[in-house]
């Protein structure tokens, strides 16, 4: 129940250590669980943008083809890399989740050209450490 409100939290650079709940989401983030979803999510985006709309699925909101296509290079290692054991960020792990599922950001609206890419690349760095509540 609290998992999306960690995930910000930890998206926004607060400490794991702050509390029990947050070190015990930084846990199931840095797992392979939440790691597989969240592989599995990009390599769906990938698939939706190369099949065009369909009937089926007018009730969604299909991801911008044309950012997908852009960072398509950077979708998939991150994705390989989400699957592989190397140790990631769950901060960052945290960052995807809600890159993905943010039905208003780059994989689903297109604005600049490289919006999706450059967001992609922010994650992979670490955000600054905060300790008070995140900024809405």
């Amino acid at each position: 129940m609290l998992a999306p409100w960690l995930d910000r939290e930890l998206a926004a650079g607060m400490q794991a250590s702050l509390s029990e709940a947050h070190a015990a989401r930084a846990e199931q983030l840095a797992g392979d669980d939440v790691r597989h979803a969240v592989a599995r999510s990009l390599e769906r985006l990938l698939a939706r943008a190369e099949k065009p709309p369909s009937a089926a699925r007018k009730a969604t909101i299909p991801p911008c083809r044309e950012q997908i296509a852009a960072a398509a290079p950077l979708i998939a290692s991150t994705a390989a890399r989400l699957r592989s054991r190397e140790a990631m960020d769950p901060c960052a792990v945290a960052r995807l989740k809600i890159l993905v599922g943010d039905r208003r950001g780059p994989c689903y609206v297109s604005s600049s050209p490289d919006a999706l890419a450059a967001a992609l690349r922010a994650i992979s760095e670490p955000p600054t450490p905060t300790y008070g509540p995140p900024e809405n």
